[in-house]
């Protein structure tokens, strides 16, 4: 019985990296409109609920640690000032 097109293009024989969303080695400096662009389409590319719910992961991630790092440095300036 020959596989259908659709299930060999959307098989994926690792799951743990998934071979449709590849995330940049390098970390984007200071650019959201890249950083978006790229939210965008590993959105786009993300078809499967399981990989969608990485993404989610990574995203929030990401952005809890930026967010957390940023107050962080607020503080730190305030601190000094004082």
């Amino acid at each position: 019985m020959r596989e259908s097109k659709k299930v060999k293009r959307f098989f994926n024989p690792n799951p743990i990296l998934p071979s449709r969303v590849e995330f940049p080695k390098k970390p984007l400096k200071g650019n959201f409109k890249g950083f978006f662009i790229f939210i965008k389409k590993h959105f786009l590319q993300a078809t499967d609920n399981k990989i969608r719910g990485m993404v989610y992961e990574k995203i929030f991630f990401f952005s809890f640690v930026f967010i957390h790092f940023f107050n962080i440095k607020l503080f730190l300036r305030k601190v000094h000032c004082l």
